[in-house]
């Protein structure tokens, strides 16, 4: 399936009413990433990509009670031992929100992506991985490593080369883990047990590309 620019168009025009400016433009930044990431690394995805990229923080500036009212709504209910962080909870609501408001642009792609942008997961696809990496190295963001990873990609990229594009696509995403979960621990906060897994799930693919070639 794929959107028009006036499908796009018109999803931009919501998500910016929905946002705050800074909310807003950071979404920007990651749409602009994605659509970078998509035309080298899976381009028939392009316009999917570019609904999940403005979607992917729909429900961002939730409180708590607001993305448990939505979790409810759906007839989820976590116990409160349960819970995750409350910087994850955007991730699992806002699939939630696409489908009952965005129904439209509620594709698979779409779906995934979002759901998987924050922790990762330890099967991602490649529309998954361009997803999290955009949210990772968008122009907005200037934490050092950021920054290297931005640069190490595009660095590393080249036009139509699809295969050794998607390796590079693999190898950040598991240096933004990486970088996380340091993070996370330099915090003393909890890691969320989709990270972990995700990273190891990272590393087995990344030797496994060593070994083919």
């Amino acid at each position: 399936m794929r959107f028009s620019e006036n499908d796009i168009q018109e999803l931009k025009n919501e998500v910016k009413r929905r946002l705050s400016e800074k909310r807003y433009n950071h979404t920007l930044g990651v749409l602009a990433s994605a659509e970078k990431l998509a035309e080298l690394c899976s381009p028939d995805y392009l316009s999917q990509l570019q609904a999940a990229a403005l979607l992917h923080d729909i429900t961002k500036e939730f409180t708590e009670d607001e993305h448990y009212a939505l979790l409810a709504e759906y007839g989820i209910f976590i116990p409160e031992s349960e819970r995750p962080a409350a910087t994850i909870l955007h991730s699992i609501t806002a699939p939630l929100m696409i489908s009952r408001d965005f129904a439209k642009y509620a594709t698979n792609t779409v779906m995934s992506a979002t759901r998987n942008h924050t922790t990762g997961f330890p099967d991602m696809s490649i529309n998954d991985k361009i997803i999290f990496l955009a949210d990772f190295i968008e122009d907005n963001r200037t934490y050092p490593d950021s920054v290297a990873l931005r640069s190490f990609v595009f660095q590393n990229m080249r036009d139509g080369q699809f295969d050794s594009n998607s390796k590079v696509l693999t190898e950040a995403c598991l240096r933004a883990i990486e970088s996380t979960i340091n993070h996370l621990n330099a915090s003393d906060k909890n890691i969320d047990p989709i990270t972990l897994e995700t990273k190891t799930a990272l590393t087995k693919e990344i030797q496994n590309f060593r070994i083919e070639n």
